[in-house]
């Protein structure tokens, strides 16, 4: 295969597919390909190709080990001179991508917000100083690692015209990895996925009890959204699970309305929002940093404003 290859790895099929959209506009600009990296028995491997892919690796499966030993796999399915790798921020993708950099002595450029080619250099923007600031990087080493979360690149559209190749990549210093996986204990979760919501009505420390969250309950099934909520309601409260935690350390989401109610906006949170199409917002505090962000904004007592408010919505609805 030709030099300054791409390569996308990534265990969530969406993400993947997201991050090969990625991967053409830098193989595009220098004239190269983009390969997919395949865990051994993903059954959406082959299909990669037609949504960008130009050839499919798989790689054993390494028996036994934990996913971040896949750093020794995917540095054996390297062709000469790869251009970059793109991996999927998830829990399992961000340390993956911090070994594989290290391993291979490179930069590594984590949670881009956005991708482009400038005189065949890789730009990427990133987030700065906790989401108060954005930052443009060119990237100079190669192979240049980088991670995205979901809506950073457009899903591609299917193209069943498509052809490329499936390979299989033998172990060889796969084994290296020294730890073991001795077994996994499952964690309770409601499995929702924040990243796909079109409405998300989010809930913050200005909510007083746990009681309190049939309202907002109540809401979000009148008006198919999502419940997600901030770093304490979730860390302190532990009223919901890390899969609705939104902010620069949780989850980064695009929806076509945000609604938040009883939070001041900080900074780390709003920088997992900025996508949004439409943001309201409901505090006490005329001054709070959420109205600065906010398309519409509500200064009430979200106990007086929220039960009038789902009230007059049945009547509309």
């Amino acid at each position: 295969m030709s030099a300054n290859n791409v390569y996308v790895f990534s265990e969530n099929a969406a993400l993947a597919r997201e991050l090969l959209n990625g991967a053409r506009t830098i193989a595009d600009a220098v004239g190269s390909s983009v390969v997919f990296l395949a865990i051994d028995g993903d059954e959406s491997a082959e299909g990669m190709i037609k949504y960008g892919a130009d050839t499919v690796k798989v790689l054993d499966v390494l028996a036994g080990k934990p996913l971040e030993a896949y750093v020794h796999a995917i540095i054996d399915a390297l062709d000469e001179n790869p251009k970059a790798i793109l991996i999927g921020a998830t829990a399992h993708g961000k340390p993956l991508a911090g070994l594989l950099s290290a391993t291979l002595s490179t930069g590594c450029s984590a949670e881009i917000r956005g991708l482009s080619m400038v005189e065949g250099e890789i730009q990427v923007t990133r987030m700065k100083y906790g989401g108060a600031a954005l930052s443009t990087d060119i990237c100079t080493t190669a192979p240049h690692v980088i991670t995205a979360t979901r809506m950073v690149f457009e899903m591609p559209a299917e193209d069943a015209s498509r052809t490329g190749e499936v390979l299989r990549v033998q172990k060889s210093s796969a084994e290296a990895c020294t730890y073991q996986l001795d077994g996994f204990e499952e964690k309770s979760s409601d499995s929702v996925d924040l990243t796909t919501a079109k409405k998300i009505i989010c809930i913050g420390r200005g909510v007083k009890a746990e009681k309190d969250l049939e309202m907002f309950r109540e809401l979000a099934e009148m008006i198919g959204a999502e419940l997600g909520c901030t770093a304490p309601v979730a860390k302190d409260n532990g009223w919901f699970g890390v899969e609705r935690y939104i902010g620069l350390s949780g989850k980064t989401v695009k929806p076509q309305l945000y609604f938040i109610v009883g939070s001041s906006g900080q900074i780390q949170h709003m920088a997992g929002v900025s996508g949004s199409k439409i943001v309201l917002s409901v505090n006490h505090d005329p001054v709070a940093p959420v109205f600065n962000q906010s398309d519409y904004s509500v200064v009430a007592n979200l106990y007086d404003f929220m039960p009038a408010f789902i009230a007059e919505l049945k009547g509309i609805l």
